[in-house]
């Protein structure tokens, strides 16, 4: 089982969203932008006016690899219908490859709040 998260002030909303298996994406107010990892500052221009909006549950393969480990998994980075890119763990049986589309599913954590994943649309 995937350890739980530790939410941060600028990530307490996403982690309280998970918990009813909604994905909440930063977008700024000042330029537009959606970006990921939540947090307090825009990437693109710097402006502190943030607000959290649901994302498409649906994205495409950008790249994908294997991590070895006690518990071997694969992870990949999702660019979501609706932006931004995201990395997270791909689940599933399906295998998955670079250009395959993908839908977000919530795993469940040792304690805390599940954590989104993808898996394959077959």
């Amino acid at each position: 089982m995937i350890p739980s998260p530790t939410p941060t002030p600028e990530t307490t909303f996403f982690w309280e969203a998970a918990t009813e298996n909604r994905f909440l994406v930063p977008r700024c107010r000042n330029c537009g932008e959606r970006h990921w990892y939540p947090r307090a500052i825009c990437p693109f221009c710097m402006s502190a006016d943030i607000v959290a909006e649901p994302s498409t549950p649906r994205g495409t393969v950008y790249s994908v690899t294997e991590m070895a480990g006690k518990e071997p998994m694969r992870a990949a980075y999702i660019i979501l219908e609706n932006g931004p890119t995201v990395l997270a763990p791909i689940v599933g049986q399906a295998k998955v490859a670079i250009g395959d589309p993908v839908r977000l599913v919530f795993i469940q954590t040792e304690a805390g709040p599940p954590v989104p994943a993808f898996e394959g649309i077959v």
